[in-house]
């Protein structure tokens, strides 16, 4: 984005992979410490033209194609339903209640690439509306809800 957005202004590149991984394995710089970030820092190079037009082209890409969920998979960006949780949250769901910060911790810590909790309780939520999932407080916040799942679910409803 910052390529497509700023052209003409100078960047700096850093691989943060060969400077460690969280513990899933994952390398991102959002699971990379201080240190780590410090180090990536002192590794940065300035970012070749032909880098910069094909990140951008990457970007435009990216924001041309109709998809609202992008992952790290298998060494590249791709675009998938915005649904491509959605059965990982049912899997978490019981059918006896049970706090939704805990489905939604249990996915993210399972999934192969960084997901975030907000997307995760939007699709929780659209779980609940589609009548898959109840949820017991239903007026409370998402975080808070006690959900599981409807008793129906999986009969075709």
């Amino acid at each position: 984005a910052t390529c497509h957005a700023w052209p003409q202004t100078q960047l700096w590149i850093s691989d943060v992979a060969p400077l460690g991984a969280d513990a899933e394995g994952r390398s991102a710089v959002g699971a990379c410490s201080l240190e780590t970030l410090r180090q990536a820092e002192a590794s940065a190079r300035p970012l070749r033209d032909d880098e910069r037009a094909a990140l951008a082209a990457e970007w435009r890409a990216l924001t041309s194609a109709n998809h609202l969920l992008h992952l790290y998979l298998d060494g590249k960006l791709r675009g998938f339903d915005e649904n491509w949780f959605d059965e990982a949250l049912l899997a978490q769901c019981e059918s006896t209640f049970k706090r939704s910060i805990r489905v939604v911790g249990q996915v993210m810590g399972e999934a192969r690439d960084y997901v975030t909790d907000t997307f995760l309780f939007y699709r929780l939520r659209s779980l609940i509306e589609r009548g898959l999932v109840e949820a017991q407080n239903g007026d409370a916040p998402i975080r808070e809800l006690m959900v599981r799942k409807f008793e129906g679910a999986g009969s075709g409803r």
